[in-house]
């Protein structure tokens, strides 16, 4: 049921506690119940929010879509949540870090910057492109 915000209701800065819980959304590898550090975030303009986020103990990135009130949508990847190495790309280097998400409305695709860091401390970035499920784009 749609409800009407009154100004008395928004407090400017505040959280919006009608969003995930309490105002705060907390990403986990559903699996194995590991927190997620969410890197990016990108807001699609049906009101949809794509986070990219890392696991250092699970050495993965990933792609989790959720709806505008901050709950997983579980049709996007596998329930919710798109797992992917992108170091595997980089021999040597450590976890790829996502810093930046953008859509590309003409292909209907995402667009992912990241950082892979090496063993002496300088940084290879590249691009990654996924469908709108968030399987990687071999093509690209």
């Amino acid at each position: 049921m749609a409800r009407a915000i009154d100004s008395s209701d928004v407090v400017r800065g505040g959280l919006d506690n009608s969003f995930g819980v309490a105002g705060k959304v907390y990403l986990y590898e559903d699996t194995k119940k590991i927190r997620l550090q969410s890197r990016s975030v990108f807001i699609l303009p049906d009101g949809q929010i794509l986070c990219a986020a890392s696991s250092d103990e699970l050495q993965s990135t990933y792609l989790v879509m959720l709806d505008s009130r901050g709950v997983v949508n579980n049709s996007f990847g596998e329930n919710g949540l798109s797992r992917f190495k992108l170091s595997d790309f980089f021999p040597g280097g450590e976890l790829a870090q996502p810093y930046s998400l953008k859509f590309d409305t003409v292909l209907q695709k995402f667009v992912m910057g990241f950082y892979v860091s090496e063993q002496d401390y300088s940084r290879k970035t590249g691009l990654a492109k996924f469908d709108l499920n968030g399987r990687l784009d071999p093509s690209f």
